[in-house]
């Protein structure tokens, strides 16, 4: 299974694009909660001028984003990932904020007391604070966006090549059949009529004799480079966009609970507010209070098993308790210390805090599970994509085989026999006819479907007599492979041609005494072809010829190497099989 990067908290922390119109919509709606829970609701003073300090702080938050972005931050995060001064950034943006919040809620006279050395650094976590959820939340929905966008685009490409795979075979097949056709009938139909004109004369031998060596025999090797510009480039199939959920339908309770962030933060920030509600040395005791509620959520998570899995609607109901009991502390060490109801209903805002602290990490982590889910099933479904893209080249490259196979074996040697007939000196009416037949053969193979069967063990017989006294021939294929092999005629020409190859060249290349052939079924859908030999080690890797091609081209994934525990050259195919 993908594990995820243990960089990722890093890697969106210190994003470029973070700073965006996300964060401005982000930033706007956290602010304002915050301004009103802060400023209108603890002050018991709901007047409108709060609402115009909050848009006048934000405006200048942003006018400053765009200059630090303009100086430096473009030209810093470019090519690097920077957390801690994305971070520092947004600290600096939320210091600065907040002493125009305290300086302008001081002139219009909302306050009496500005709190000057309290507003730099609680503006700093608030800064932190936002782009912090802000920057996990928006790079974990990035992140999975691209994997969904690819596993959705790959799979959509697989659903248009198992859809359109026949036919476009089906038109290469006929393209293939086409092109020598057009190539050799013309050339036939002229030689027959020169036959019955001129008989036997020395312009239907010429003619015959050029149509041999210029057209029949360069066509075998042309039909190659020409099937090797086709390709299955499948239509693209219409998808609907996957909508992003708070939660996935089925998430892992343990795996969505997200302590760490939530310690290093939110004891920090529970002091600010006990100190903006309270003063010291009352807010110590909601700072302490506040570690035993997360010590709750810490226990809570050791003592879930990773198996649970749960609906989205209940994850989200059991964080919101499990904040809200464990923010109870924290609360309840604020109302000691006051009478007033507008600040006892101020301090409530905790339970807010810790619900959104506790959703706002789950979110991400939820994505992230999705992601790390839709990541491994994208892997599935590039094997599934491969094999069916090499299973559709083996069925191309069998179908340019064929055509071969006609051109090379029956077209050519029809028409060899009949120049042969046209230069014997006693040709007369019945060899003529002989001859005629010899063409009418060749025509008959060019028009008829191509029906090239082959018989494995006969075949692979003939190669070890072939071979007999240069290099011992070894057989070894198993009872699944050989019910694998029985009625299925492609793969049996697969098969001979990879054996083939790899005999040849180990005998050519690394001068071998023994060759073992061992072909085993490794699943329902694919063989697997072991050939050693105890030829001359590889010492380098050989350039990509011919014979590398048709292996590779017939395969969906093949080795060539040199095995040091029994010192033999091993190649090792796997060769898909049609369901």
């Amino acid at each position: 299974m993908t594990v995820k990067p243990k960089s990722s908290v890093l890697r969106r922390l210190g994003a470029k694009e973070a700073w965006g119109w996300p964060l401005f919509w982000f930033a706007a709606v956290l602010y304002a909660w915050g301004s009103f829970w802060s400023d209108a609701v603890l002050s018991g003073n709901y007047s409108p001028y709060w609402i115009l300090i909050y848009l006048t702080s934000f405006i200048a938050a942003v006018g400053l984003a765009i200059i630090f972005k303009a100086l430096f931050l473009d030209r810093l995060l470019k090519n690097r990932s920077l957390g801690w001064l994305n971070l520092l950034v947004a600290g600096l943006i939320g210091a600065a904020k907040n002493l125009l919040v305290g300086f302008l809620s001081f002139e219009l006279g909302l306050i009496e007391d500005a709190l000057w050395a309290y507003r730099p650094p609680a503006g700093f976590i608030a800064g932190l604070i936002v782009f912090l959820f802000f920057s996990l939340s928006f790079g974990a929905q990035l992140e999975h966006r691209m994997i969904i966008g690819e596993l959705n685009r790959v799979q959509n490409w697989l659903i248009g090549l198992r859809k359109d795979s026949a036919q476009k075979l089906a038109e290469a097949r006929e393209l293939l059949a086409t092109q020598t056709r057009e190539s050799l009938l013309p050339k036939l139909q002229s030689i027959k009529l020169l036959l019955d004109a001129t008989g036997a004369g020395s312009d239907t031998i010429e003619h015959l004799r050029k149509v041999i060596n210029k057209d029949v025999r360069p066509l075998s090797e042309e039909l190659n480079d020409r099937a090797l510009a086709l390709q299955l480039t499948p239509a693209d199939q219409a998808s609907r966009p996957r909508k992003v959920k708070f939660f996935q339908a089925k998430v892992s309770l343990r795996g969505l609970i997200k302590p760490w962030p939530i310690i290093v933060i939110l004891p920090v920030a529970n002091l600010f507010a006990g100190y903006l509600f309270l003063g010291a040395p009352e807010c110590w005791d909601v700072f302490y209070y506040t570690w035993a509620g997360l010590a709750l959520i810490v226990l809570f998570k050791l003592l879930t098993p990773k198996s649970v899995r749960i609906s989205r609607g209940l994850a989200a109901f059991v964080l919101t308790l499990l904040a809200l009991v464990s923010a109870f502390p924290a609360v309840f060490a604020g109302w000691q210390h006051t009478t007033d109801t507008a600040v006892m209903l101020t301090i409530c805002g905790l339970f807010l805090t810790s619900v959104g602290f506790l959703l706002g990490f789950a979110w991400p982590a939820s994505l992230d599970e999705d992601r790390i889910e839709a990541r491994t099933r994208l892997e599935h479904v590039n094997q599934d994509l491969k094999y069916e893209l090499s299973l559709f080249d083996q069925q191309l490259w069998l179908a340019r085989r064929e055509w071969q196979f006609i051109v090379h074996g029956t077209v050519q040697a029809a028409l060899t026999a009949a120049l042969t007939r046209l230069q014997s000196p006693d040709c007369n009416e019945a060899t003529l006819s002989l001859v005629s037949q010899d063409l009418q053969r060749a025509e008959q193979a060019l028009t008829s479907p191509p029906a090239h069967k082959i018989d494995l063990p006969g075949s692979l017989a003939e190669l070890q007599t072939t071979w007999r006294g240069i290099c011992d021939i070894r057989l070894n294929i198993t009872e699944r492979a050989t019910r694998a092999l029985q009625g299925n005629n492609n793969a049996c020409i697969c098969v001979n041609e990879i054996v083939k190859e790899a005999v040849s060249n180990a005998v050519r290349h690394g001068q071998a005494k023994t060759v073992t052939v061992e072909i085993d079924r490794e699943s329902d859908l694919s063989l697997a072809i072991k050939v050693s030999n105890d030829g001359l080690p590889i010492k380098t890797r050989p350039a990509a010829g011919v014979g590398s091609k048709l292996i590779k081209e017939l395969t969906t994934k093949w080795t060539l190497g040199s095995s040091k525990a029994s010192g033999l050259t091993v190649l090792a195919a796997s060769l898909p099989l049609a369901k």
